[in-house]
């Protein structure tokens, strides 16, 4: 989706959806969806639009990797604060195991790790 390297990114997306294409149906070569891709690329823009459409905002990659485990496994915090927001589980777990916390972890990133932390306390009711 080189289109999300410039302005155009939007306009694509708004003519698949014309097209009554499913937002999570939309992927590159590598199967990772719009959502993952815009994560990537820190496109706000475009990840606002995809989840207000609709996007999965759990959806994972062919790795098992959902958008918030690559922005904390990339160090990118002010996606993973972004995708805090509208409610990304922190939770989530790939095919391994692993969740956002143990890639922001293995990474070192400990601002994100922070992060996430305190995200996770804010979900939990006890």
């Amino acid at each position: 989706m080189s289109a999300f390297d410039n302005n155009g990114g939007i306009e694509i997306l708004k003519l698949f959806l014309e097209n009554k294409t499913n937002i999570d149906a939309v992927a590159n070569f590598d199967d990772k969806s719009a959502l993952i891709i815009a994560s990537e690329r820190e496109k706000e823009k475009i990840i606002r639009f995809l989840l207000k459409h609709g996007a999965n905002i759990n959806l994972q990659d062919k790795e098992s990797k959902s958008a918030l485990m690559i922005a904390c496994e990339r160090e990118k915090e002010k996606i993973v604060r972004f995708l805090l927001k509208p409610g990304a589980d922190v939770n989530f777990r790939d095919k391994k195991g692993n969740t956002a916390l143990t890639f922001a972890q293995e990474n070192k990133h400990w601002k994100i790790v922070d992060v996430l932390t305190k995200a996770s306390e804010k979900k939990d009711p006890f």
